[in-house]
């Protein structure tokens, strides 16, 4: 073999390796595409399928990298809601998955009733989320699922643990007088009318497309205030308070 040839091949072996180490390091750090990727879905579909019983539709990979767990989201045939799944990296069997379709199910129960009123109450311009605190492990959950039997069991047993997040369009609001106190109190009222008890209820009134720049404004009732709320003249200071916050952080831009 000449000389040139003998560099020609020193040349190319030092290049790919360093393409091999650039390739190992990056699949390494932020998962080997697609052979990694298509385990995790196909574990987690079979997780799915074989602990909850549920129809997969939807599985996407949401975050893998080195020092984070991996998350999975998932779609099913059987809810209008996604769930996810968590483990570590490369720990892929189906024993190695939790997850945390037992909170948002419960966050679907405890938001349905109300979401019906409210997109009633607004024609369709008004919505509601429920957020269940806790995580993945939370033990009220964990203990006794047969909670979720009723929108009551569950309300009484997450007590105060679980925000309600209501979002309306209401245009511009340049002062409080452009907001319907009147429909915000009866939205207020309705959630303990259904029994629920979360530990805060949070209104964001969107402005001009619901974009923050443009004036979004919200503001939160929370579990210790409940009791002081016995009429919309209440509601006045927290929807006062929370224009003047907004007008001051648009002052700034």
């Amino acid at each position: 073999m000449s000389k040139i040839s003998k560099n020609i091949m020193i040349v190319f072996v030092v290049v790919f390796s360093i393409v091999l180490i650039i390739v190992f390091a990056l699949g390494y750090w932020s998962g080997f595409y697609p052979l990694e990727h298509n385990a995790v879905i196909r574990n987690a579909s079979l997780y799915v399928s074989e602990v909850h019983g549920l129809t997969p539709m939807d599985v996407r990979v949401t975050t893998l990298h080195l020092w984070f767990p991996v998350t999975v989201e998932v779609e099913t045939e059987e809810h209008d809601f996604s769930f996810t799944l968590r483990t570590g990296r490369f720990y892929y069997e189906q024993s190695d998955f939790v997850d945390n379709y037992l909170e948002r199910m419960a966050e679907h129960i405890l938001s349905k009733e109300l979401r019906a009123f409210i997109e009633d109450l607004t024609n369709g311009e008004g919505n509601v989320k429920v957020s269940v605190t806790g995580g993945f492990t939370l033990p009220e959950l964990r203990d006794d699922t047969s909670i979720l039997e009723n929108p009551h069991n569950i309300s009484e047993k997450l007590h105060g643990a679980y925000e309600v997040i209501i979002s309306l369009d209401k245009g511009t609001i340049n002062s409080v007088d452009d907001v319907e106190i009147g429909l915000i109190y009866d939205i207020y009222s309705y959630v303990f009318e259904l029994g629920l008890y979360p530990s805060r209820i949070a209104f964001l009134l969107l402005t001009s497309g619901g974009k923050a720049d443009q004036g979004n404004v919200h503001f939160s009732v929370r579990e210790d205030d409940f009791s002081s709320i016995n009429s919309l003249e209440d509601l006045i200071p927290f929807v006062e308070n929370a224009i003047e916050f907004r007008d001051m952080l648009l002052s700034r831009n």
